[in-house]
């Protein structure tokens, strides 16, 4: 059988516009996976940058917020205290009260630990009774389970820790 060039011309054109609309198709499914994991990427962020709240259990009332670095007094917007990812300053004078090792909150001047963290309580560190413990968001006294505080957000275990056991009342 012999082939002729008109043949092989209505071929190859085929094959071209096969290759070209594969070519499209793989293309818009990349565009639409940047997209989607753009979206994601915005969704993730604006959740972990969205200030955090402290709420008392009891009356509902929000007490403090946080905004990744700093601990704010909800009611006249006044901020407290700090975070650098190891210590916590006053923020206005700031002088450094409490470091983090990972599991123990220190005092910053002595270094007498005061309080150690197993992932769920907080313990005192001298006598190791355990004192508050986090079900899921809430903070609730370790005897009794009476609720205290309702987390809403992301909040550092050591700005929960000075709350909780009221360090920086």
């Amino acid at each position: 059988m012999q082939v002729t060039s008109t043949q092989l011309n209505i071929k190859s054109k085929r094959e071209d516009s096969g290759e070209l609309s594969l070519f499209h198709v793989c293309g818009a499914l990349k565009s639409i996976r940047v997209f989607l994991l753009s979206l994601v990427f915005v969704c993730i962020g604006s959740n972990v940058f969205a200030d955090s709240l402290v709420i008392n259990y009891s009356n509902n009332k929000r007490l403090y917020k946080w905004d990744g670095k700093i601990l704010t007094n909800y009611s006249n917007n006044k901020k407290l205290y700090k975070w650098d990812g190891s210590t916590i300053a006053n923020y206005s004078s700031n002088k450094k009260l409490y470091k983090w090792d990972g599991s123990n909150l220190i005092n910053y001047n002595n270094n007498k630990k005061l309080y150690k963290w197993d992932g769920s309580n907080i313990a005192n560190y001298r006598t190791n009774k355990k004192l508050y413990k986090l079900n899921g968001n809430i903070f609730s006294v370790y005897s009794t389970n009476k609720k205290l505080l309702k987390i809403d957000g992301l909040i550092p275990i050591p700005i929960l820790i000075i709350l909780v056991t009221g360090l920086l009342w």
